[in-house]
């Protein structure tokens, strides 16, 4: 899998909180990444953000903060999503905030984000799916399988998901938006209308960042926390305009993060 560097340009990058410093250092050149569908990851089975754990030797249960994203803008993002149970560190203690995602991974992240248990998962990956690529015994089926369920995801016009593919920010940002219920809401030219939609939101802070560029784990980790925590739900979803952490993971209301 390609892989960009996992430090960050200085300036304002996409999905940056404000008053957060990124460290320096230049983005590594994507070959031929570009989005071609106006579209919204898989990876084997054992990607480090597909597995539970490593968890602590005293068995409590409490996921340990990958030891590649202790000490940098990512440790706040992720160790949030681990405690919410929608990503995880590698059993080898790694993140890789840098690495890239693919658009089954993509699928898993948000499934999880939806609130949707293992056995839930499991079995919308034991029923035939319409993506030819993703049949029965993939990996991702299940994940992939409930995102097209909801109209999070479309797949292309030749029948395909193209699981194995990056997903670039602005897929991304269009998938995270219709699961949050704001597809319809969506306008203008693509992409342009969906990163302003998600600037509009406070998802990203600058809108028009090199929105064809694949993704990086690391940036999804700091775009699915802020939506956790930050986004309220679309008032069709939840008219009380709860947050996902609190409406599909259960987190308190008010809950410091």
């Amino acid at each position: 899998m390609a892989v960009l560097l996992a430090t960050l340009v200085v300036g304002a990058p996409w999905w940056r909180y404000p008053g957060v410093r990124a460290v320096a250092g230049p983005w590594s050149e994507i070959a031929g990444a570009t989005a071609t569908s106006g579209e919204e990851g898989g990876a084997p089975p054992e990607h480090p953000g597909l597995r539970e754990g490593p968890w602590p030797a005293d068995g409590s249960r409490v996921p340990v903060l990958p030891s590649d994203v202790a000490g940098t803008v990512y440790a706040g993002p992720v160790s949030r999503l681990q405690a919410l149970g929608v990503l995880t560190g590698g059993a080898d203690g790694l993140f890789r905030p840098g690495d890239l995602i693919t658009r089954a991974e993509a699928s898993a992240v948000l499934v999880r984000l939806r609130g949707y248990t293992p056995d839930q998962v499991a079995a919308a990956g034991d029923a035939p799916g319409r993506y030819a690529d993703v049949p029965l015994g993939h990996w991702a089926a299940g994940y992939v399988n409930l995102m097209d369920s909801l109209g999070v995801v479309r797949g292309y016009a030749d029948g395909t998901f193209r699981p194995e593919d990056p997903v670039t920010r602005a897929e991304f940002l269009t998938m995270l938006l219709r699961l949050l219920g704001y597809g319809e809401l969506l306008q203008g030219p693509w992409p342009e209308g969906v990163m302003g939609e998600a600037e509009r939101l406070g998802l990203i802070a600058d809108p028009t960042p090199a929105p064809d560029e694949p993704v990086t784990r690391g940036e999804v980790a700091v775009v699915v926390d802020r939506a956790a925590h930050e986004v309220p739900v679309a008032p069709a979803l939840d008219p009380a305009g709860r947050k996902p952490a609190q409406l599909w993971l259960g987190e308190a209301d008010g809950a410091e993060f």
